[in-house]
C-alpha cells in the first residue's frame, strides 16, 4: 500500500509567506525612502564617505593620520574595513540623499522583488509553476538583486566625488573603488542566452503532456 507524499509546503504556508514578503518589501522600501529623506534634512551636518589615499603609506594601519594630507577644519579621516571613511561637515543635500540613497534604491527593489515573488508563489499555489510570465518574473528578481547591489555603491562614489570636490581635496585623496566584483556571471551570460535557454518552456511542455 503506498502513502500519499506529503508537500513540502501546504498551502497555508504559501499563503502565509506571498502576505510576509509582500509586507516587508513595504516596510523596506519606506524605510529606505525614509532614510534618504532624513539624511536630506541633515544638510550642514556630517556626511561620511569612503575614500583612498592617492599614495598609499608604507604601514595601513596609520592611514588616518597621514601627514600629506591636510584637511580642513570639520573634516577628518576614520578607519574603516578595508578603506577609509572621510567625515565632512557643512554638507549638502544632494551630498547627504546621495550617500543614503543607496537604502532607498534598495528598500524600493526589495518591494517590486516582493510583488514578483508574490506571483510565483501564487502560480506554485495553484499547481501551474510553469506559467507563462514567471520566466520573466524570475529575470525581473535577478536584475532587482544587481540593481540594489550595484545602486549604493555608485551612488556614494558620487556622493564622495562631490565632498572631495568640495573640500579641495582632490589631489590627495580619490574615491574608493567600492563597485561590487562578485557574481561575474551575472555579466558574462548574455540575455539572449538565458531567454534562449528555456527550462520553463520545456517544462510547460512535459506539464501539458502529462495531463
Amino acid at each position: 500500500m503506498s502513502m500519499a507524499r506529503r508537500p513540502y509546503a501546504g498551502p497555508r504556508l504559501i499563503r502565509f509567506l506571498a502576505a510576509m514578503t509582500v509586507a516587508v518589501g513595504v516596510v523596506s522600501a519606506l524605510w529606505g525612502v525614509a532614510y534618504a529623506i532624513n539624511g536630506a534634512t541633515q544638510a550642514a551636518g556630517p556626511v561620511t564617505v569612503p575614500v583612498t589615499l592617492k599614495q598609499p603609506l608604507l604601514h595601513p594601519d596609520i592611514t588616518v593620520e597621514a601627514p600629506q594630507v591636510r584637511l580642513p577644519e570639520g573634516a577628518s579621516l576614520q578607519p574603516a574595513t578595508g578603506m577609509m571613511d572621510l567625515l565632512a561637515w557643512d554638507s549638502t543635500v544632494l551630498e547627504q540623499l546621495l550617500s543614503r540613497g543607496g537604502a532607498a534604491v534598495t528598500g524600493v527593489c526589495l518591494a517590486a522583488a516582493a510583488v514578483l515573488l508574490r506571483r510565483l508563489l501564487l502560480s506554485v499555489l495553484e499547481k501551474e509553476p510553469f506559467r507563462q510570465g514567471n520566466p520573466a518574473r524570475i529575470a525581473g528578481l535577478a536584475g532587482l538583486v544587481v540593481l540594489a547591489g550595484i545602486a549604493g555603491h555608485v551612488l556614494v562614489q558620487f556622493a564622495a566625488s562631490l565632498v572631495l570636490t568640495r573640500l579641495k581635496l582632490t589631489d590627495c585623496l580619490h574615491l574608493k573603488d567600492v563597485t561590487p566584483r562578485s557574481a561575474p556571471g551575472f555579466h558574462s551570460v548574455p540575455p539572449k542566452t538565458l531567454a534562449e535557454d528555456d527550462p520553463y518552456g520545456r517544462g510547460r511542455q512535459r506539464a501539458t503532456a502529462a495531463h
